[in-house]
């Protein structure tokens, strides 16, 4: 196998790649719908660079410290220690229902499975011989001593 490479031959494969990849990608670029174009199913407007209309139905008007967008993991625990050092806290969720598309929480030793005791330093010796050494210990410490009183 011949190993020696010439500027001239590089630069002419290096081309030839990036016009192949070029041409792969070419099916990715995000495509341009027509202006006005709303999607069949809800109505929306068809790309979230669209400024959205002004409802001019407005029932009532809230005042709040502190609106959080989403009642998920992240939004709930935002807004309960947002509420705990005392803001007047509004949760916006479009599901209807606070953690909605979450199937579990996690969270051990807590007072609603009492009958399920988890022994805190085995489980994280566990962790540390399963995860080969990719667990970020501390905070998976911290999660297994203070989930529970959480929940």
């Amino acid at each position: 196998m011949d190993t020696n490479l010439s500027r001239r031959g590089f630069l002419t494969g290096a081309a030839a790649a990036g016009a192949l990849a070029a041409m792969g990608l070419a099916g990715c670029a995000p495509q341009q719908a027509a202006e006005g174009t709303k999607t069949a199913d809800t109505g929306a407007a068809s790309s979230w660079r669209d400024k959205p209309e002004m409802p001019t139905d407005i029932a009532e008007t809230l005042e709040a410290d502190i609106v959080v967008v989403g009642a998920g993991n992240g939004g709930v625990v935002a807004a309960a220690t947002a509420a705990q050092n005392g803001a007047k806290v509004i949760v916006l969720e479009k599901a209807g229902e606070v953690m909605a598309a979450r199937e579990a929480v996690g969270a051990i030793n807590s007072k609603l499975e009492p009958d399920h005791p988890v022994d805190v330093p085995e489980l994280l010796n566990y962790a540390a011989d399963v995860q080969s050494g990719d667990a970020n210990m501390l905070l998976y410490k911290t999660w297994a001593e203070k989930s529970g009183e959480m929940i």
